[in-house]
């Protein structure tokens, strides 16, 4: 069977539209993950170090949780139970008591069953630095947890995809060879993208979002934000915003929502300090933006948050923009580093507005997208 060519026009329009925000937390995430379990020290790992679901030691730092949670930007492995781990401290739907629970398999007490997770998470290590796929594919631990682990450990090798109906659903679609081991198959669409000379560059994040946009979701146009496109009406109206306290309070709840979001972001980019040091200038029109917050190589970054709002008959969204913030987001000093914080909002309690979604995006791209209509005037005059 003969591998298929992926059009150069497709991976363009992809990698043109592709959004990096979440690939810089992932590759930090991946990095986070080997430098606090290094594959060469697994072999002390203790089980408070292993298990999920302990709450008097600080989580974060366990392999589990690092695996599911903390690296889920690099690849999620949510929606089974915590019985992948082979071994979790917790409770079920049945039993609400929290303890140490484990397969079978593993063994008839908790430390018999962590040697066995401890051996077969050593073995598959072992297995990955010799591409022994079929000892992989046997490997006791479940499916998405070591397609996950070894995507992690050995990314020059194994693509950053767990699921095993995926994976032989994309080798399927590139025509790899039939018939081989799923961990080989892992291998072999990280092989595919590096024989591709555009995709040879892209790091497996990106690779792995172009296989789900154009072969599992069928939607090149499914990337990782929303889209920009200018809307074009034939009857524009005219739009003044009421001041009430509705949507008074719509905008606050805007405002935390990103604040919260930013504060994510700069912690999932290791950058803790700096989201301690996001100025809020919400209450100071004058800077024209809402929020002083930082980029990944410490410059600055301003931020101003908008409540998107659907235009009549489905056209579009808009929001309002001052002739200061105008000025501002176009400014030589700041445009390179202005960003528009999009938020899209939802109908909640009491019929008022929720905040769901932020998108963010260079204020370049959204003055480039959209059109731009007066919507007041200031006037001043003498008067007697």
């Amino acid at each position: 069977m003969r591998k298929i060519k992926l059009k150069k026009s497709e991976l363009k329009h992809f990698s043109e539209n592709y959004n990096t925000d979440r690939e810089l937390v992932a590759l930090n995430q991946q990095e986070n993950f080997i430098r606090t379990y290094p594959s060469d020290e697994l072999v002390d790992i203790k089980l408070a170090e292993y298990v999920i679901g302990r709450k008097d030691i600080d989580e974060i730092e366990t392999f589990c949780y690092l695996v599911e949670v903390g690296t889920r930007s690099w690849a999620r492995i949510t929606g089974s139970t915590a019985y992948k781990f082979g071994i979790y401290f917790g409770q079920t739907k049945t039993d609400t008591t929290k303890i140490y629970r484990f397969t079978k398999k593993y063994g008839d007490t908790k430390m018999k069953a962590f040697n066995a997770v401890k051996a077969s998470l050593l073995d598959l290590i072992e297995s990955a630095q010799n591409n022994d796929y079929a000892a992989i594919d046997g490997n006791l631990l479940s499916q998405m947890f070591k397609a996950k682990i070894i995507s992690l450990y050995f990314p020059e090798k194994f693509i950053n995809i767990c699921s095993k109906e995926h994976t032989l659903l994309l080798a399927e679609e590139l025509k790899l060879e039939a018939n081989l081991a799923v961990s080989e198959y892992q291998h072999l669409l990280y092989d595919f993208k590096i024989q591709n000379s555009i995709t040879e560059s892209w790091s497996n994040i990106k690779f792995m979002s172009f296989l789900y946009s154009k072969f599992i979701r069928n939607n090149l146009d499914e990337v990782s934000r929303k889209k920009l496109k200018k809307t074009v009406r034939n009857h524009p109206e005219v739009n003044f915003p009421e001041k009430n306290d509705a949507n008074d309070k719509i905008g606050k709840n805007s405002e935390k929502f990103a604040l919260k979001w930013e504060k994510k972001r700069l912690r999932e980019l290791e950058l803790s300090e700096f989201a301690n040091k996001i100025q809020d200038r919400t209450k100071r029109p004058g800077y024209g933006y809402d929020f002083l917050s930082f980029n990944i190589d410490g410059s600055e970054r301003y931020i101003e948050v908008k409540t998107l709002r659907q235009l009549p008959n489905k056209e579009g969204c808009s929001f309002h923009l001052s002739s200061n913030e105008l000025a501002k987001s176009t400014s030589p000093e700041l445009k390179d580093n202005y960003y528009f914080y999009l938020v899209s909002v939802e109908t909640g309690a009491e019929d008022l507005p929720v905040p769901v979604r932020l998108d963010a995006f260079l204020a370049e791209e959204v003055h480039e997208a959209s059109i731009k209509k007066p919507t007041s005037y200031a006037v001043s005059m003498e008067y007697e």
